[in-house]
């Protein structure tokens, strides 16, 4: 009975081979696409179930004036819950994550640095409350040596062919956390730290690195901040987590504090100590919860769209089955045979596209890596294919009630009627059950079009404000290159910069401390008011080198450029605020910045767009944009060349020679484009907008495809109306608006529908942003005549071929 099933099935695959192809590639690839959201979306929502304890642990915070925990723990309290735990209690651990520079001295003597490590400070009960799997080496001997160092297994196969080799090295710290580079190696020196034990790597999603990954973490470490800010009662750093006896909560160990009357002096005041479940200031400060959600929806959309269009095809093909079905019931069979017959046509079908989801995904996969925060997620292919094939059962099931379904319907037919075919059915809603899903499926278009249109325009207008001074070509003229390294002194990074710009190609060289795609800071100035009393207000700090405003051709409005580090320029912003406050022009008062002699105003310049996000509480609240004079004599960590017109990728080349000869094989070599670090400073939308275009593709394609099959079922089931209608004198524009009506009517009902929710969402998106693309009427005419057109084109395609037909050889053939 199987074995016939099969012939059948296979019979029908190959009889509408053009639809069946359709069906089982766009199943196969929304598959794919459901499976790479939800893989983001489960990655993102299992955060922090790698530790078994995860449901007793407590984050252990002081509380703020208005009863919101500060954020970060407090260190001398970490000492003192250490030495005497608090009742529910078994052990406390901090935490602090940092980035370092370690210098590795080999055997041999060479010494390799590293750069921007992911380095989490711990104390000795942190295996206790997290657990470490220790793959070499001893954590009890790290737990009770100085400055001792664990290795995560990914870093340690990085430096050694296998993890006991890394025990015993050592390894200098080149960069001080809270500390000026060359000012922390003069007082600290190079210290020194001794690898104890190599653990399992730490999972990238956890609240504990911030959803990085953990390069080492160190113990005992006489520069961290446990010990540095022992007495430190005015800082608050890293996280300190309390792991509760079982059957004892947070909010049980909150009012054990608040029975304690537990309070620790921090600034002028004293602060209530409280407890918080583990991970929630992650998900209230984050907005990964927000990225999990958006996966989710489009994944589930595009899975909607490749589902409706493979049973909007299958049902239309069973139920022009209907009078195969009637003569089985007159041969003997059953309900039972009927759904074993639609099944396996059903199951043969998701098969095969489950297939072409794994061979797309050994195509395609490998190469994706998906933008989370500071941290690149790169999917796993074996992972992926497992849940593919978790979602297959579930689509497996419903296929199953799709096919009962209509073998629940064919029954309910009498047999004569069956026998005559699908004509003699009644015509009133025969089709609403597949122009719904049509419907939907055009929704789901409206969706990703608009959203890969909305990213695309959006990274444009980002990149076009922000230096606005600069075109998008002269952008791409200026080369970016990093000098931030810890091993280098500020002689050398002179050195190596002379070496750079000796190329003929280069026109200016312009040094910074940082990449200007996040150059400024936010500080504080105070001017005298009219009435003689200093007020205070909040304003962005750059520190530019004295040919800055050249370089980025910004224009003085008033004035002239800084001589010396006791003048500074400010924007057209903070000059109006000034004489509000005044009365008088800007360049007539002193600026008085925190514990350092006052600013004169030499200068004037038009505002400069430096950062396309706007951080509620933060940034809107500055009063403008102040220019600092400096040299970068000593802290020198970026460097800008300007090109000439077309020298750019010879310059390029000159750089890159010249870093391969300087640096040391352990530092990456980067040299981007100006108009790069600006696209990396909006990495999210240019990076998700080649994934939701490519979303967007599919989703059209498929749909279009799917409006290719509906039209296919209708000509092949109205080939004698068609006939007839041809003889009675019917052309090919009757013939077409006899069929494409309906789309017509799809259109631009679910567009009535979709385009004012997705207005909506782009107006509450527009608020976090300084610079937002224009949404009006052109951009949404523009969206909804692109997906007119490809539908109108589909529609027409496929019509013409049923507007050609013979009168005479339909009705012979009927």
């Amino acid at each position: 009975m199987l074995l016939h099933y099969l012939k059948v099935a296979i019979r029908q695959l190959l009889k509408y081979q053009v639809q069946n192809l359709i069906s089982i590639v766009g199943l196969g690839v929304c598959l794919l696409c459901f499976s790479v959201c939800l893989y983001v979306g489960r990655f993102i929502l299992t955060t922090d179930h790698c530790f078994e304890n995860r449901n007793r642990i407590a984050e252990v915070q002081l509380e703020k004036e208005d009863g919101t925990p500060y954020g970060y723990a407090h260190i001398p309290l970490v000492h003192q819950l250490a030495g005497q735990l608090p009742a529910g209690v078994e052990a406390v651990a901090f935490v602090d994550l940092s980035l370092r520079d370690y210098t590795l001295s080999l055997a041999s003597g060479e010494e390799l640095p590293f750069q921007k490590l992911f380095t989490l400070e711990a104390d000795s009960n942190y295996q206790r409350v997290f657990g470490a799997e220790v793959l070499a080496g001893s954590w009890e001997t790290a737990a009770h040596t100085p400055n001792a160092v664990v290795l995560t297994e990914h870093f340690a196969k990085r430096l050694f062919p296998h993890p006991s080799e890394a025990i015993g090295q050592r390894l200098l710290l080149t960069n001080g956390k809270d500390f000026g580079q060359d000012q922390w190696k003069e007082e600290m020196g190079n210290v020194a730290y001794t690898v104890q034990a190599v653990v399992k790597d730490l999972p990238v999603n956890t609240t504990l690195s911030q959803m990085n990954p953990v390069d080492l973490l160190t113990l005992n470490d006489v520069v961290g901040a446990l010990h540095a800010c022992r007495e430190a009662y005015n800082i608050l750093s890293g996280q300190l987590y309390a792991l509760l006896r079982p059957g004892f909560t947070p909010q049980q160990l909150a009012r054990e504090f608040q029975r304690q009357n537990l309070k620790i002096p921090f600034g002028p005041q004293e602060c209530p100590v409280t407890a918080i479940p583990f991970g929630q200031l992650f998900w209230q400060n984050t907005t990964f919860g927000i990225f999990a959600a958006i996966a989710l929806t489009l994944g589930t959309l595009i899975l909607l769209v490749g589902l409706l269009n493979f049973f909007s095809f299958a049902c239309g093909s069973y139920l022009n089955r209907l009078r195969e079905y009637a003569l089985r019931r007159v041969s003997g069979s059953r309900a039972r045979q009927l759904l074993g017959l639609l099944f396996t046509q059903a199951v043969l079908t998701v098969v095969l596209a489950f297939l072409v989801a794994g061979c797309l995904t050994e195509v395609w996969v490998p190469r994706l890596y998906i933008p989370l925060g500071d941290f690149k997620l790169e999917v796993d292919s074996g992972e992926l294919l497992g849940q593919c094939a978790q979602y297959l059962a579930g689509i497996l099931l419903l296929t199953l009630v799709i096919c009962a379904a209509t073998v629940a319907y064919a029954c309910r037919i009498p047999i004569q009627t069956g026998i005559r075919g699908t004509g003699s059915i009644r015509r009133g809603g025969k089709h609403i059950v597949r122009n719904a899903l049509l419907a939907v499926q055009f929704f789901a278009c409206w969706v990703f079009v608009t959203l890969a249109t909305a990213l695309y325009l959006q990274t444009e207008t980002i990149t076009s404000a922000l230096f606005n001074t600069l075109s998008r070509q002269q952008k791409e003229e200026i080369l970016s290159i990093p000098l931030r390294y810890s091993f280098m002194s500020a002689a050398d990074k002179q050195a190596l910069v002379g070496r750079m710009k000796q190329h003929a190609g280069v026109e200016d060289c312009l040094l910074a401390e940082r990449t200007y795609g996040n150059g400024m800071w936010m500080t504080s100035l105070a001017v005298d008011d009219e009435k003689g009393e200093q007020q205070r207000f909040d304003v962005n700090l750059m520190n530019v080198a004295p040919n800055f405003f050249p370089f980025m051709n910004l224009d003085l409005r008033q004035g002239r450029t800084m001589r010396d580090s006791t003048e500074i320029v400010i924007d057209t912003r903070l000059a109006r605020h000034i004489s509000q406050l005044t009365g008088k022009e800007a360049g007539n008062v002193l600026l008085h910045p925190w514990n350092d002699p006052p600013f004169n105003v030499c200068g004037v310049v038009d505002q400069l767009t430096t950062n396309a996000y706007t951080q509620k509480g933060r940034w809107e609240e500055t009063k403008g944009l102040y220019y600092e004079y400096t040299r970068f004599d000593e802290d020198l960590g970026h460097c800008y060349l300007k090109c000439r017109p077309g020298q750019t990728d010879a310059v390029r080349r000159h750089v890159v020679a010249v870093l391969t000869e300087v640096l040391p094989s352990s530092i990456p070599i980067k040299v981007n484009t100006f108009q790069q670090d600006l696209e990396e400073s909006c990495q999210t939308e240019s990076s998700l907008q080649g994934l939701v275009l490519f979303f967007a593709i599919v989703c059209v394609v498929i749909t279009l495809l799917g409006v290719y099959a509906a039209i296919t079922l209708d000509t092949e089931r109205r080939r004698k109306e068609v006939a007839i209608r041809k003889v009675n004198g019917a052309g090919r524009r009757q013939i077409f608006l006899l069929f494409a009506r309906t789309y017509g009517w799809l259109l631009a009902g679910t567009a009535a529908v979709a385009f004012p929710l997705l207005y909506i969402a782009l107006r509450e998106s527009q608020g976090s942003y300084v610079v937002f693309f224009n949404f009006g009427p052109l951009f949404w005419l523009c969206i909804f005549l692109s997906v007119a057109l490809a539908t109108t084109l589909t529609v027409v395609f496929r019509i013409t071929k049923i507007a050609r037909l013979n009168p005479a050889e339909a009705i012979k053939t009927e």
